[in-house]
C-alpha cells in the first residue's frame, strides 16, 4: 500500500473527491501501517487545510489514535467549524478523564447550537469512562456556578442529565425553578432522561402544577417514563400512576405516547389499562401495541387473563406485525396449560457431604428472613416453555435451588398439584410441608400428583429441586381434583 510518503497524498484525495473514489482513499488512509504514519497525520494536520485537516482526524479516530489528542485539542480551537466538529467527535471516542477541563473549555466557546451539541456529547461520554461513578460529574460541578451566559448554562444541564450521576440531582432540581424558560425546560429534559425513578415526583409536580403548557407536556412525558423505571413500587403503584397521568393527558397525542408507555410494564394491570383502549378508534393502534407487548411479557404468568384480548387483536388488528406477535403470544399460552412460570428464586446451596435432598437449607428453616430472592423465568425452550431450567441458567452438579411463587384463589377450594423435577423434589404450600420425593429422574409433566387445598386469597408455594448431575429442572401447575383446568387461579411472586 505504500510508505508514510503517501499519507498527503491520501488525506488530499480523500478531501477533494466524493462518492466511491473518496470512500477508496479514506480506507486506504484508515488502513496504512507503514512506519511513520501517525507521525505523518500529526504533521499533516498542523499545515492542511481545513478539508484536509477534516479527513486526518477522521482517520485518527477509525485508528483509535490516542497518540494525537493533545493535536486533537489543538485542532478544537481550529478557526474552520468542520475542523471543530470533527475534533469533538473524535475527542469523544479517545478522550479520557484529563480532557474534561479543555472540554469544558471548549463549550463554553461553542459558537452555535450544533457545536455545543457535539462538545456535550463527547464530554458525556468521556465522563461515563471515568471507571468511579462518584466523580464522573466532579468537574462540571465544580466550574457550574461561574457559568453566566444561558446557553451555556443549558450544555452544562445537558451534559448533567445525561451522565444521571447522583450528586447531579441537587442542581438540576434547583434549575427547575430557574426564572429562565429555556434553562428550566432543559432541567425537565434532564430529569426526564435520569437513569433512575429518583426525580419523578419532582416531574409529576411540575406537570400537574406549572402555568407554561410546554413545560407541564414535557414534565408528563418525563414522569411516566421513571413510572417504568421504579423497581421498588407495586404492578398497582405503577398503574395507578399511569392512571393518573392519562387524567391529566392534554389531547389525544400525549395519550398515545402514554400508552407506548405503559406498553412496556411488565403487569396485568398495565395490560389491562391498555386494553380499555382496545375501542378507541383515535387510540387503537396504540392501545393494541401496548397490549401486544406486555402479553409478551407476561403470558407465562397471566395467560388466562389476558387470552380473550390478544386473540382480538390476532383476529381483527389492520397492523399485520401485531397478528404475528399475538398469534404468537396465544401460541405461548396455549402450550404452556396453566404451567406456573413466575417464580422468585434462591441458590444454588452446596454442602460437600452432604444428603442435599435431606439437608435443610436457610430457606426451609424457620427464620428464613435473611434469605435473597431474585426472579426467575427460564423459558429458554420454545418447545418446552412450562420448564425451569436450571441446567441452563445456573449449571452444575450437587447443588440446590429453592423456588416460591404465590398463588390466588377465589374460594377455598381442593386441587391437586401436577409437578415434575430432575432430581429431587420437596413442596410447601401455605409453609406446610405436602410432597417429597427423592429420586434421580428427568422432568416429566404430572409425573407426581399431590393432593392440595387452595384456601380463598392467597396461597405460597415453594419447592426444593436437587440436583445430583446432569440435566436439572422442574415443572408445576395446579388442577382440579379431576384434573380440569381451575377457575379463577392467578400466578404472581408479588401478591398482586
Amino acid at each position: 500500500m505504500g510508505d508514510a510518503t503517501v499519507v498527503p497524498l491520501l488525506a488530499r484525495a480523500a478531501a477533494s473527491s466524493k462518492g466511491a473514489e473518496q470512500n477508496d482513499a479514506r480506507n486506504s488512509l484508515n488502513e496504512l501501517n507503514a512506519q511513520g504514519t501517525e507521525e505523518a497525520l500529526l504533521q499533516l494536520i498542523k499545515a492542511g487545510d481545513s478539508k484536509v485537516k477534516v479527513e486526518v482526524i477522521k482517520s485518527m479516530g477509525e485508528r483509535k489514535m490516542s497518540s494525537a489528542i493533545p493535536a486533537l485539542l489543538k485542532t478544537s480551537k481550529d478557526p474552520a467549524v468542520a475542523v471543530r466538529l470533527e475534533s469533538a467527535k473524535v475527542l469523544k471516542v479517545l478522550g479520557t478523564a484529563d480532557e474534561i477541563p479543555a472540554m469544558m473549555e471548549f463549550l463554553t466557546l461553542a459558537k452555535d447550537d450544533a457545536e455545543r451539541r457535539e462538545f456535550e456529547l463527547a464530554l458525556v461520554a468521556i465522563a461515563k469512562r471515568i471507571p468511579a461513578p462518584a466523580l464522573e460529574d466532579e468537574a462540571i460541578l465544580a466550574a457550574y456556578p461561574s457559568i453566566k451566559k444561558q446557553a451555556v448554562i443549558i450544555s452544562f444541564v445537558n451534559v448533567l442529565g445525561k451522565i444521571g450521576a447522583p450528586a447531579s440531582l441537587p442542581v438540576l432540581r434547583t434549575a427547575l425553578n430557574h426564572k429562565n424558560g429555556e434553562i428550566r425546560l432543559s432541567a425537565i429534559r434532564a430529569l426526564s432522561e435520569w437513569p433512575s425513578s429518583e426525580p419523578y415526583t419532582d416531574l409529576w409536580k411540575i406537570a400537574t402544577t406549572a402555568k407554561v403548557i410546554t413545560e407541564n407536556t414535557l414534565a408528563l412525558r418525563g414522569a411516566v417514563r421513571l413510572i417504568g423505571l421504579d423497581t421498588k413500587q407495586s404492578a398497582n403503584d405503577a398503574t395507578r400512576k399511569y392512571q393518573e397521568a392519562m387524567k391529566i393527558a392534554p389531547n389525544k397525542e400525549e395519550l398515545k405516547l402514554l400508552l407506548s408507555a405503559v406498553g412496556e410494564a411488565r403487569s396485568l394491570e398495565a395490560f389491562q389499562l391498555a386494553s380499555g383502549y382496545l375501542n378507541d378508534e383515535l387510540l387503537q393502534k396504540e392501545a393494541e401495541a401496548a397490549v401486544v407487548n406486555i402479553a409478551e411479557r407476561i403470558a407465562g404468568t397471566a395467560g388466562p387473563a389476558i387470552t380473550a384480548d390478544v386473540k382480538k387483536i390476532a383476529q381483527s388488528s389492520k397492523n399485520d406485525a401485531l397478528v404475528r406477535r399475538a398469534r404468537g403470544v396465544v401460541g405461548i399460552i396455549e402450550r404452556l396449560e396453566d404451567y406456573i412460570t413466575s417464580w422468585e428464586i434462591t441458590g444454588p446451596y452446596i454442602k460437600e457431604n452432604a444428603n442435599l435432598f435431606a439437608e435443610a437449607f436457610a430457606p426451609e428453616r424457620a427464620d428464613a428472613s435473611s434469605v435473597q430472592w431474585i426472579p426467575f423465568q427460564s423459558m429458554t425452550d420454545p418447545n418446552r416453555l412450562w420448564r425451569l431450567e436450571f441446567d441452563k441458567i445456573i449449571g452444575g452438579e450437587l447443588k440446590v435451588v429453592y423456588v416460591r411463587t404465590n398463588v390466588w384463589s377465589p374460594k377455598e377450594c381442593k386441587a391437586q398439584l401436577e409437578v415434575g423435577s430432575d432430581d429431587g423434589l420437596k413442596v410447601w404450600l401455605n409453609g406446610e410441608l405436602i410432597h417429597a420425593k427423592e429420586a434421580a429422574r428427568a422432568v416429566t409433566p404430572g409425573e407426581d400428583v399431590v393432593p392440595a387445598v387452595l384456601k380463598q386469597g392467597w396461597n405460597s408455594l415453594m419447592m426444593k429441586i436437587s440436583n445430583g448431575g446432569g440435566d436439572w429442572g422442574a415443572c408445576a401447575r395446579f388442577r382440579t381434583p379431576e384434573g380440569g383446568k381451575p377457575e379463577g387461579l392467578r400466578i404472581s411472586v408479588n401478591k398482586n
